[in-house]
């Protein structure tokens, strides 16, 4: 049974027009906790924790959490979030 739960995101970059280069990096979510428990658990399946990742856990923490998304969706993202929870 797996003991860590990674978030890998993997970018390619084009060289020269013709080779590409791949960089893999890989997060142990272990950090990341609901109430007292993880949030993203090793004992359940890949598919469980991918669907949390995507439905349950909210973009917010997302881009505070990950480097999944480039930087002007991480400021897009947080502009609107502090925009939404200081208009109420």
């Amino acid at each position: 049974m797996p003991r860590v739960v990674w978030l890998e995101i993997t970018t390619e970059k084009e060289i020269a027009g013709y080779l590409v280069e791949q960089t893999t990096q890989r997060t142990d979510l272990a950090f990341i906790v609901d109430t007292d428990e993880a949030f993203f658990r090793p004992e359940d399946d890949v598919r469980l924790n991918a669907n949390k990742l995507v439905n349950d856990y909210d973009i917010y923490s997302v881009v505070m959490t990950t480097d999944l998304f480039h930087d002007d969706a991480c400021q897009q993202i947080v502009s609107a979030y502090k925009m939404h929870h200081h208009s109420g």
